[in-house]
């Protein structure tokens, strides 16, 4: 919007305000610009990263610090270190993401993985500089990628001669990349400048603004790449509008939870549902006179008919996973969801969200058979797909009363347990509204994969994601989980939640 862009223009001085003053200050301000930034600023623009990561061994996705002030292991502090080894954040803005505008669409919790999440910042596309490698040096662990990162700028055939498009934002107030090439007297080159000026204003017929920005973005990508774990992957990095929000701008999401089989076909220990639950309040009411014994009769005949019916449907209905497929359809719609998470009162307009499908198919991984429970929604709370999972299964199960669900998406305030995290992934995130109402090229596109990319996602869930998960089985995980919900059943801690 207007005010986002009125915010960086005076004074020059902060983020995204070098524009003006290298251009109010000229050469004299140059020195000084190098001396406090390690060489000429270069142009931050509003991009995406949407990249996959196994959330294995770090503790969630958004980065924090421990109250001793020591960082903890997360997946943004391992790609804003990357950023710094290959010259996406400069030094300058290195440890405060605020900086350069982070922002990330769906926050991950611990172990929780993601096939492709998307993360914005504002981001440089030139690599490190080499003229003062030593400071890097310093500060960040294996920068060797940087020496080589400078090279291909050098190397490229197209580097020789700035393209119209790309160096237009450069040339203008950059003084030094007018004669870089050694030929800033010709009368071609003074012709090209004021081209590169109206290239700002509007994109030429003849020329792709774009394409030089493309080759930096992919360079990018495949220097992150070779710094990254191999359990980190960046699939795809692209432009947006000035102040895009990566989480705000999101308006759907897709889960994926992988269910081992087992843990439906496993019921309770001592089935530990109670007969005919009405009957002692009927006995009561008999009592104190305010029921007569024929209406009594029939109470209790109504609720033997519903419970032998129920045992009927439980007994024939379909495979475990297909009847886990039927139960989760009452979470789909609009529905309160504050016994899905922690801390929400139960009319707490916040625990409102909207799921628009879920689907649950039986799938084999590494010779296991898993219920794959894929869920799309709008957004969704801490918690809440796991503690979804474990009402549904209960009932599956025959440990938790059929109308379980129902109950929970009402006031009453009931305990539920975590499925694991080992089981869960985001699929992916989506931007509809952005898409539709935001995009003007050439500078933002819609933002969707490329097909290329969605083929490197899928190959990332095939073979570190889902084998992953598989390799949680060994590590008795869901077993561990099977012995806590028998141990404390449905409703065991009901009467202590507030």
């Amino acid at each position: 919007g207007v005010m986002g862009r009125g915010q960086k223009r005076p004074g020059g001085g902060g983020q995204g305000g070098w524009k003006k003053k290298s251009r109010l200050e000229g050469d004299s301000g140059r020195p000084k610009g190098e001396d406090e930034f390690d060489g000429p600023r270069v142009p931050k623009r509003m991009h995406v990263i949407m990249f996959g990561y196994s959330g294995v061994g770090y503790h969630g996705l958004q980065k924090q610090v421990e109250n001793q002030g020591r960082q903890v292991p997360t997946i943004e502090a391992e790609l804003e270190t990357a950023l710094l080894q290959t010259g996406g954040i400069s030094q300058v803005n290195y440890g405060d993401i605020n900086k350069v505008a982070w922002s990330r669409a769906a926050r991950t919790d611990k172990g929780v993985h993601a096939a492709c999440n998307v993360v914005a910042l504002r981001l440089q596309l030139e690599p490190p500089p080499v003229a003062s490698p030593k400071a890097r040096v310093d500060d960040a662990p294996a920068v060797d990628t940087a020496a080589e990162a400078g090279q291909p700028a050098e190397e490229s055939q197209e580097a020789a001669r700035p393209p119209v498009g790309a160096a237009s934002e450069i040339s203008v107030e950059n003084e030094t990349a007018k004669t870089a090439d050694g030929n800033s007297g010709e009368p071609e080159k003074a012709a090209e400048d004021v081209q590169s000026l109206e290239t700002t204003l509007k994109p030429l017929q003849n020329a792709d603004p774009t394409a030089e920005d493309n080759r930096k973005r992919s360079e990018l990508i495949s220097r992150l790449n070779g710094v990254l774990p191999a359990s980190i992957r960046v699939f795809h990095i692209q432009r947006t509008s000035n102040n895009f929000d990566a989480r705000l701008q999101c308006d759907r999401r897709r889960y994926e939870y992988l269910l081992p089989v087992f843990v439906l076909e496993q019921g309770a220990v001592s089935k530990s549902r109670t007969f005919l639950p009405g009957l002692p309040d009927t006995l009561a009411k008999v009592a104190d006179g305010s029921l007569s014994v024929a209406e009594a009769a029939a109470e209790i005949r109504e609720e033997a008919r519903a419970e032998a019916l129920e045992d009927i449907v439980d007994s024939t209905s379909s495979s475990p996973v297909e009847r886990l497929h039927e139960v989760m359809q009452q979470y789909v719609g609009t529905h309160n969801f504050h016994n899905f998470t922690a801390g929400h009162q139960p009319n707490s307009p916040q625990a409102v969200r909207f799921i628009i499908e879920i689907a649950v198919e039986e799938i084999v991984v590494e010779g296991e058979k898993f219920a794959r429970i894929r869920l799309y929604g709008q957004s969704f709370l801490l918690h809440q797909i796991r503690k979804m999972i474990y009402a549904a299964t209960e009932i599956v199960r025959g440990t938790a009363p059929s109308t379980a669900i129902g109950d929970c998406l009402k006031t009453q305030k009931h305990y539920l347990h975590l499925a694991p995290g080992e089981g869960l992934f985001l699929d992916s995130v989506e931007y509809e509204a952005y898409n539709t109402n935001k995009v003007s090229a050439p500078h933002t596109y819609p933002l969707e994969l490329p097909a290329e990319a969605q083929e490197q996602v899928e190959m990332f869930k095939a073979a570190v994601i889902y084998p992953t998960i598989a390799s949680s089985l060994e590590s008795g995980v869901f077993k561990e989980y099977l012995r806590i919900v028998q141990e404390f059943p449905w409703g065991t801690y009901d009467h202590e939640v507030k």
